[in-house]
């Protein structure tokens, strides 16, 4: 499992992946830290619906998750990593990477199944514009 997180270069974990992986886990800054010397450029703790935090070389931030009323989270993790990929390959600011990657994942979550709720990107966008986040584009 080193060697994986040694060639990654956008570690996203769930809060229980971190204490896993490190036997002595202390805290998630620690881990972040302690990720971050394996290789990692950036790394995303995911909290579920409390939200997630990023750490980078430079520091880190929190971002909260979008409320909602959830009907069915099966899938929300897969649909967070995929917005927030592509988020990277739009070339966005990784504040507005997670906003967007939070924000699908809060949207699959009103419906049931796992790809029925996720939202198109319109859908995407007026829901952010809705919660006060500005595009970037």
């Amino acid at each position: 499992m080193v060697n994986l997180v040694r060639l990654t270069d956008y570690l996203i974990t769930s809060a229980a992946f971190p204490k896993r992986f490190f036997a002595d886990f202390v805290d998630y800054d620690d881990a972040a830290r302690r990720f971050l010397a394996l290789g990692p450029r950036v790394v995303v703790t995911t909290f579920g619906e409390r939200g997630s935090r990023t750490w980078t070389g430079e520091g880190s931030f929190w971002r909260p998750t979008f409320p909602v009323t959830a009907v069915d989270t099966t899938g929300a993790g897969d649909v967070f990593h995929g917005a927030y990929a592509y988020g990277l390959a739009r070339g966005w600011g990784l504040a507005y990477v997670t906003d967007f990657a939070s924000a699908c994942a809060a949207m699959k979550c009103r419906r049931l199944g796992g790809q029925a709720g996720i939202p198109t990107l319109p859908e995407l966008h007026d829901f952010l514009d809705q919660h006060g986040v500005q595009s970037p584009d």
